[in-house]
């Protein structure tokens, strides 16, 4: 009955010369197959053996068997022995559409199959319990703590309840945030960077001609309220204040042109000048010798001033020179506001004006232009900055430019980064 086979499984073998080759169980619903295929659950060399033929096939209602003509063999039926002949001529096995005769086969059934020198075996047996699970012996078997470092695990705990009572101890304590605040003030401050503003300076030339005669001679100076202590001429001259001759020599043609060396020589010693042998006049820029009513010599920018007469001075001719800075604008690409650009810039042009100044002083004929090309960050910042033309013959007040535009800080663009192209024209003025 299909019920019936449906619950067993297919025991089969293969006997070759009287050998028993391969002994199995197939698997719940398994068919086999025969054949000259390596692929089929039997594969048998012989030449009355087919490709491949599904010797016993599971369907809907059960197993069935399935004959070819060249096979010979018996079956157990009932515990009744059939031949397969017999079995054809008495209706049991029929024709197959396929070809050769097939039979249900019941729950009891059992048989074996020749083609050629080979046998097949086979007969329907309840499925096998499953296979018992197999067990370790414990001395095999893993254990945590067996494998386990046991100097890392004790670290472990430590630094974890280290932790944790860290953790608990931040969570709970007081925070005071006016004396932490108070605390941070004290010990950090705040650098504020500010954009730092040059102011203009004119650049002077040096005088050509200095006061070729000084007027009167300073009168006598009062005692100076810092004392003076110099030695050398100074004490030579304090010395002289107490000899109108030696004085007169000294300081006279003769005693400057000819023989400075022995009208020093005829001082008995040098000594430190002190406040009251000296009298400080005021004189600026060259100063002339001359008879005065004082009993001192008017010296300028020396101590304190004294009370004297002033010191008269020659004259001379002076010639300032300035810088002129004036811009040519280059252009602006990206998306910013130019004009705030141009402010900005504008703003900052005392800086680049003492960049000129400082050479200018050295080279009074400078002039000629400078570009320069700078790229603004999103943030503002000058990320890059190069001369793209100097005609100036001079790299240092390019290079000098250059350095302070990379200190500016612009309004952040509106997108990504700009790129501005600026010209700067330097001319000395008088």
């Amino acid at each position: 009955m299909p019920g019936e086979t449906a619950a067993r499984v297919l025991k089969v073998g293969l006997v070759q010369d009287g050998k028993l080759i391969e002994d199995s169980v197939l698997g719940s619903r398994e068919g086999l197959t025969i054949g000259l295929d390596p692929t089929n659950k039997f594969s048998i060399a012989e030449p009355a053996a087919p490709r491949r033929h599904m010797l016993i096939e599971y369907t809907q209602h059960g197993y069935k068997l399935n004959l070819l003509p060249e096979m010979k063999g018996r079956m157990l039926i009932d515990d009744r022995t059939i031949e397969l002949a017999e079995l054809i001529s008495s209706g049991k096995a029929v024709k197959s559409p396929k070809g050769g005769y097939e039979m249900p086969l019941v729950a009891s059934s059992k048989g074996k199959i020749a083609i050629g020198g080979s046998t097949i075996l086979f007969q329907l047996v309840p499925p096998p319990p499953p296979p018992a699970m197999m067990k370790l012996p414990k001395e095999l078997k893993a254990s945590f703590f067996r494998n386990v470092d046991m100097f890392f695990l004790i670290v472990l705990v430590i630094s974890a309840v280290l932790h944790a009572a860290m953790i608990y101890y931040l969570e709970n304590v007081d925070y005071n945030e006016e004396e932490a605040m108070k605390v941070a003030t004290e010990r950090f401050v705040q650098i504020v960077e500010e954009d730092i503003i040059v102011p203009e300076e004119e650049t002077q030339a040096e005088d050509e001609e200095g006061g070729k005669k000084g007027g009167g001679g300073g009168g006598g100076g009062g005692g100076g309220q810092q004392a003076v202590e110099n030695k050398g001429i100074i004490a030579v001259i304090g010395r002289l204040s107490t000899q109108s001759g030696a004085v007169a020599d000294l300081l006279s043609e003769s005693g400057l042109g000819g023989d400075l060396t022995n009208a020093l020589n005829s001082i008995g010693g040098v000594k430190v000048g002190k406040p009251g042998d000296i009298g400080i006049g005021g004189g600026t820029k060259g100063s002339g010798s001359g008879p005065g009513g004082g009993s001192g010599v008017g010296i300028g920018d020396i101590g304190n001033a004294g009370r004297g007469g002033s010191v008269g001075t020659g004259d001379r001719s002076e010639r300032k020179i300035t810088a002129k800075l004036s811009t040519a604008d280059g252009g602006v690409s990206g998306k910013i506001d130019a004009s705030k650009v141009r402010g900005y810039i504008r703003s900052q042009l005392g800086g680049v004006r003492h960049c000129y100044e400082m050479q200018l002083k050295s080279t009074p004929t400078l002039e000629g232009k400078v570009k320069v090309m700078f790229t603004i960050g999103s943030s503002g910042d000058v990320v890059s900055c190069s001369v793209a033309q100097n005609t100036m013959g001079n790299t240092l007040v390019g290079d000098c430019v250059c350095r302070r535009v990379q200190r500016w800080r612009f309004p952040p663009p509106d997108e990504g980064t700009v790129t501005v192209s600026y010209t700067f024209i330097f001319q000395p003025a008088e």
